[in-house]
């Protein structure tokens, strides 16, 4: 048994790919962000499409995740700053 939690914190702890960059916190936040969104929107379309055939990567696709992009940007660099929650 505590084999088995061993090997799943070293799976968990471990990534593949680590990138050192010279950015700021807040934009850090939002690379991982539009990272997590994009590879969400990737793997929903993927699975649509195998369930009803449609062509791979149309327009449509396109058009959604471009504006799903830039709402997550959006958000990250004008409403973050104009509406701070703040613990009480």
């Amino acid at each position: 048994m505590i084999i088995m939690f061993y090997i799943l914190y070293i799976t968990l702890s471990m990534s593949l790919f680590k990138l050192d960059l010279n950015v700021e916190e807040e934009y850090k936040e939002l690379l991982t962000d539009v990272i997590k969104y994009s590879s969400i929107l990737i793997i929903a379309y993927i699975m649509q499409n195998m369930s009803s055939k449609l062509d791979f990567m149309n327009e449509d696709f396109f058009d959604a995740a471009t504006y799903i992009m830039i709402g997550v940007i959006t958000y990250h660099l004008v409403i973050k700053k104009i509406i701070v929650i703040s613990p009480t």
